[in-house]
């Protein structure tokens, strides 16, 4: 695949969402790299369009990204497909097909996407309602979490999500522990697609620690975030300041109410390397038994590391093979001695930030690219 490619990524999230996945991370280093990208996010359905038309995301064509050459657009569908009495039903996910099938030839011909080089599926909506419309020389289904244990997922999203398996090329994903969840028939086309970082973004040195007691947290707080765990570990360490900083669902509301717990709320990506450069430990405090957790790939191990911090985790099968760098624990007690004796030499820091490089995600887009070559 030496000349420029046209490829079509299926992603439930919007591209500038204030959670970045890795599939916005690979949309931009395939742009890097001289491709076009044209991201298909997730669907508006007419009812709320009509409720609140001012609120909707916008359905016309733009343009983004920092390299110029992605293009982002939201299909319209006639019915929602959600989790929700009535709507979550296959017969709903298929009357939509035929609705919106021509609308996604049309803007994809009129932005020069007639050929496709690859069509990128994810674990959303659109994924499907594109699955039947375009044709592409490679289709790629990149599993980036097990999506059916998702409270807000429709409980017949497994349905689509086998058909999907079904029909595409490769399938790609970022947990090994994800390979059980697919059908013995479908191996032979997997791939590991894992999640990494950009390594070049965490380079600053940081700042002296007097104490190294300041613990950090980034990402969603959902369902699969342990909080009362997190809370026992605080408990044990009540010389450590845990800084948490992320959206968080209502259920993980009561860590503010430990005295050596902040939590910062959202915070854009950009600011990341700041907020990892005050940091002395990260941690992954997730559930290893909801059917979330113990299949993730955590985008924030491999951010932690490349900026030089020690990783304490729960038990998650993605993150067991990076002995002396990335520590786990599964009870609060393990977890906390694990912090406590972490150390954040310079040597070791340097040791850390090299252990990231094989995770960088230009060097992960490089090894998928010859995989759908």
């Amino acid at each position: 695949m030496g000349h420029p490619l046209n490829i079509v990524m299926c992603e439930p999230l919007t591209w500038d969402s204030t959670t970045k996945v890795g599939s916005h991370h690979y949309a931009e280093q395939l742009a890097a790299m001289g491709h076009r990208v044209f991201w298909i996010s997730h669907d508006i359905h007419l009812p709320s369009l009509l409720r609140n038309p001012g609120s909707s995301p916008s359905r016309e064509v733009q343009r983004v990204g920092i390299h110029h050459d992605i293009l982002s657009w939201h299909p319209l569908v006639p019915l929602p497909f959600r989790n929700k009495p009535l709507l979550d039903t296959p017969l709903v996910a298929k009357l939509n097909r035929p609705f919106c099938r021509s609308t996604i030839r049309r803007v994809l011909k009129e932005h020069n996407f007639e050929t496709i080089d690859i069509l990128w599926l994810s674990q959303g909506y659109s994924s499907y309602l594109a699955l039947d419309t375009l044709n592409a020389t490679t289709t790629f289904f990149r599993m980036s979490d097990n999506a059916r244990a998702f409270r807000e997922f429709p409980k017949t999203y497994a349905i689509l999500e086998r058909e999907l398996m079904k029909r595409a090329d490769v399938i790609g994903i970022t947990s090994p522990a994800l390979r059980d969840t697919i059908p013995a028939s479908n191996h032979s086309r997997v791939i590991d697609c894992p999640n990494g970082c950009h390594r070049s973004l965490f380079q600053n040195t940081r700042p002296p620690s007097t104490d190294s007691k300041r613990v950090i947290f980034t990402g969603t707080l959902g369902s699969w975030f342990d909080t009362g765990f997190l809370t026992e570990v605080a408990r044990r360490c009540p010389d450590y300041l845990f800084d948490i900083h992320g959206p968080l669902e209502a259920t993980c509301a009561s860590l503010a109410d430990e005295p050596n717990i902040t939590l910062h709320g959202r915070f854009d990506y950009s600011a990341l390397p700041g907020i990892l450069a005050n940091a002395d430990i990260g941690i992954i405090p997730f559930k290893t038994n909801d059917g979330v957790g113990e299949f993730a790939n955590p985008l924030k191990a491999w951010e932690y590391l490349a900026a030089g911090l020690p990783v304490v985790t729960t038990p998650l099968p993605a993150l067991t093979s990076v002995p002396g760098a990335i520590y786990t624990a599964d009870t609060p007690e393990t977890f906390a001695n694990h912090i406590k004796s972490c150390s954040i030499s310079r040597d070791v820091d340097i040791a850390r930030r090299e252990l990231a490089h094989a995770y960088d995600w230009g060097s992960l887009t490089e090894k998928l690219l010859a995989h759908l070559s």
